[in-house]
């Protein structure tokens, strides 16, 4: 290759160590993304106990025996390269059976935690949050955490920003400086 010739665009090696230029990696991908609808039809089509145990499988970066299509070289795969299949339908089961019926069976199957223990568990972790409580600074509730993240104080910034901006238009158009 000359110093006037560009390098194909490229993403990742392919199994042979070549690299893949953006036609086979859109193919790529395009592939993955039929097989993921095919599970997706598959999953719904799970009773609804099943469908939990498949997602619990999942997390542990396991390919579940129920579950058609599992992909070459299951075993030997990269982490990356598992997240790209099992995170696209960890998303479908949670959506399917909400966040609460994953948790109670991995607490149930993990831990040995009955139902009660588990409700418990849930209603101190995820309760509901009163005005009177948000007023104190550590609570220990949902909102409080949302609160100590960053991406609170991020919004917080953009709201102080926008307000800013409009007073100082709602000012101008006011005092007819700019319109």
């Amino acid at each position: 290759m000359n110093s006037k010739e560009k390098e194909p665009n490229v993403f990742n090696r392919s199994a042979r160590g070549r690299r893949k230029t953006r036609r086979e990696y859109l193919q790529e991908q395009s592939e993955l993304h039929r097989k993921l609808l095919e599970i997706f039809r598959y999953i719904g089509g799970l009773p609804y106990e099943e469908i939990v145990r498949v997602g619990h499988v999942l997390n542990k970066w396991e390919w579940p025996d129920v579950l058609p299509g599992k992909p070459e070289n299951w075993d030997e795969m990269q982490y990356d390269e598992k997240c790209r299949w099992v995170s696209p339908i960890r998303r479908y089961i949670k959506a399917s059976v909400g966040e609460k019926a994953l948790l109670r069976y991995h607490h149930k199957s993990e831990f040995g935690s009955s139902d009660q223990a588990f409700d418990d568990w849930w209603d101190s972790f995820y309760r509901e949050c009163s005005e009177e409580c948000c007023n104190k600074t550590d609570c220990g509730c949902r909102q409080t955490e949302d609160r100590n993240n960053g991406a609170y104080y991020f919004y917080r910034i953009i709201e102080i920003a926008l307000l800013s901006v409009g007073s100082f238009l709602l000012g101008a158009f006011v005092s007819g400086l700019v319109f």
